[in-house]
């Protein structure tokens, strides 16, 4: 019960008055589509979307995104060292589930490298996008994780860019914008956010380079 099965159905006539019909069962074919398309979208090890995923959400008709974020763990790589990269995966997990606990219905979250997060905010201020960025990193630094019977605390640094000024630009241009302020953030002993409002220097500074 429950489950959608796909029919694919022919029809053909040779003298125009006799029709001939076949009916074949493509469930197996279409539900195996459908999954390649998903996992060529989707991080298979949180389930949130992968860089292409992010970036086939904004060639819809309907992205209206206000601001891009990207997050970067700080120290992840020692529970690898310490614990083996299936502890690792778990966090990495738990993490995604943190982050997703924040964001509204319209936001997108993407993993798009080891322990490198983006988040899309969709229609929401750059005050509350900021607010639910502050709110990820007390959420992922507070509590620490659990690791068999070990806790082992992580924090996060990240970017925050507005997105009005970006005009028709790449995603990949804003990603990068976003990424060199996560990278100003991890050099600062108490800011762990860096938030570029657009139209401010490093916007510019930005732009220039690219």
């Amino acid at each position: 019960a429950g489950v959608q099965s796909w029919f694919a159905i022919k029809a053909s006539t040779v003298d125009g008055s006799t029709i001939e019909c076949s009916l074949q069962d493509i469930t197996d074919r279409v539900l195996a589509t459908q999954r390649l398309e998903y996992l060529a979208s989707h991080d298979p090890l949180t389930g949130c979307l992968n860089l292409r995923g992010l970036a086939l959400e904004a060639e819809k008709p309907d992205y209206q995104p206000s601001a891009l974020a990207y997050f970067d763990l700080d120290r992840f790589k020692l529970i690898n060292d310490l614990y083996g990269h299936t502890a690792g995966d778990n966090v990495l997990k738990q993490v995604a589930e943190r982050m997703g606990s924040v964001l509204q219905r319209q936001d997108k979250l993407a993993r798009i490298g080891g322990d490198e997060f983006v988040i899309v905010f969709s229609r929401a201020s750059m005050e509350d996008s900021e607010a639910s960025c502050n709110s990820i990193a007390m959420l992922i630094g507070s509590t620490p994780f659990q690791i068999d019977n070990q806790s082992f605390s992580l924090d996060v640094s990240g970017g925050l860019v507005g997105m009005a000024h970006f005009g028709q630009s790449p995603l990949k241009d804003v990603v990068s914008a976003a990424d060199t302020l996560c990278r100003m953030a991890k050099k600062r002993s108490t800011q762990r956010l860096v938030v570029m409002e657009s139209g401010d220097r490093f916007f510019q500074q930005h732009q220039d380079e690219l």
